[in-house]
């Protein structure tokens, strides 16, 4: 045996970060936090503690690092995830632009944060945080991404979408209305049907097979109604009408296929059975380092 080869056998492989010395750890979840913000435009405290358990005022210490900015819930405003939300600074952002890969999206957030969505983004902050826990996304998407390259008339537009994977997650805060729910699993069918788009390609667009979907929902009798209208067979053709902005039926057209176009790609859980579930998991797959698959 080389003494080369006697060398690589007794190298000892490097320590993951949390195992790192503390100021290496600080750095890390620095950079980490920084390139999640600029990925979803903002995040809250009770996020980055999902993410983060051991450093429940992460939030807050990087805002007073000034990677942060803190912005205030106005009064009246119902936000469950406290007072505060974040977003980058121009140092939180330069730190972010050195770190994500070329593929991932450069996109101009708010300036200030759109508080009657704010919950809905930052649960589905949560949803994201727990598929990567369990290694289920790859190269995903944000919402915010996905909205900054789709045709501003866009029917349908996925909250997270993993796109190596073909896997479309849709967290419905609010459930949706009988019409609305058919109108949107038949605008979904379609889109599983439907051929690639050489524009859709070349925007960025979500020129992909979708092969599994994950519907995310508030209550237990909400999982029930929606597999139900993924279940049937058939359904007539809706459309929204361009002028009125409503819902309406063209008998014209054939029965749109629902059953056989998802055919086992649905699952539909509440958002709660998902948190609990993905606390089971392994975690070391979701902290790797910034340049590992998951993190971009």
């Amino acid at each position: 045996m080389d003494e080369a080869t006697s060398n690589s056998q007794n190298r000892v492989p490097p320590k993951p970060w949390f195992a790192r010395d503390a100021r290496y750890r600080g750095q890390f979840l620095a950079e980490l936090v920084c390139c999640w913000v600029q990925r979803w435009g903002y995040t809250s405290d009770q996020v980055l503690e999902y993410m983060y358990p051991p450093r429940p005022r992460l939030g807050y210490d990087l805002s007073r690092r000034g990677l942060l900015k803190r912005h205030k819930r106005p009064t009246g405003v119902s936000v469950k995830d406290g007072i505060h939300v974040y977003s980058l600074t121009d140092a939180g952002y330069e730190i972010a632009e050195d770190i994500l890969s070329s593929e991932i999206l450069r996109i101009e957030h708010s300036a200030s944060p759109a508080w009657s969505i704010m919950q809905h983004l930052l649960d589905c902050q949560r949803i994201s945080i727990a598929l990567l826990m369990r290694a289920e996304k790859s190269g995903w998407r944000t919402e915010p991404e996905s909205r900054a390259v789709y045709p501003a008339k866009a029917k349908i537009v996925p909250d997270i979408v993993d796109i190596e994977n073909g896997h479309w997650i849709e967290y419905d805060k609010t459930p949706k209305e009988n019409k609305r729910l058919d109108y949107w699993t038949q605008l979904l069918s379609r889109r599983i049907n439907q051929q690639p788009d050489p524009l859709q390609k070349q925007r960025g667009c979500d020129n992909f097979a979708i092969r599994k979907i994950t519907v995310v929902v508030r209550k237990d009798d909400q999982v029930d109604r929606y597999r139900r209208y993924f279940d049937r067979e058939y359904a007539g053709f809706l459309y929204r009408d361009p002028d009125t902005r409503l819902i309406k039926e063209n008998r014209d057209k054939p029965n749109v296929v629902i059953r056989d176009a998802f055919a086992d790609r649905v699952h539909v859980t509440t958002l709660r059975d998902l948190l609990l579930d993905c606390r089971t998991g392994q975690r070391t797959e979701y902290y790797g380092p910034p340049d590992a698959p998951s993190f971009s």
